[in-house]
């Protein structure tokens, strides 16, 4: 009997979304945004009490990167995670993108 090679031009699977990482993206980058609003508008969380130390954390030298907030970065980075997420990477692009997004 002979052996059968695998066809090299046989059609990928189709790649779905990957719906549960797009939604934590979607959840991570709305606290981000409303974290990057309050640092813009000057107002404080809310159920957030005076001194209780959320506050302190929006007011520290750490709250900015290059003038711009840190939360506003977290928000462009759950942002490309969900993009990605939705196309519905393969593992192995997962693992390029993640070494591309870190630098």
């Amino acid at each position: 009997m002979a052996s059968r090679k695998p066809d090299r031009h046989a059609p990928a699977p189709p790649v779905r979304p990957d719906l549960l990482v797009v939604g934590l993206a979607t959840a991570g980058f709305a606290v981000a945004a409303y974290m990057t609003w309050l640092k813009w508008a000057g107002a404080t969380a809310a159920f957030c009490l005076s001194g209780s130390g959320c506050d302190v954390v929006q007011s520290t030298r750490y709250a900015t990167l290059l003038g711009v907030p840190t939360a506003l970065w977290g928000a462009l980075l759950y942002a490309a995670i969900g993009v990605l997420a939705a196309l519905g990477l393969t593992p192995s692009r997962w693992r390029w993108a993640s070494s591309f997004l870190a630098g």
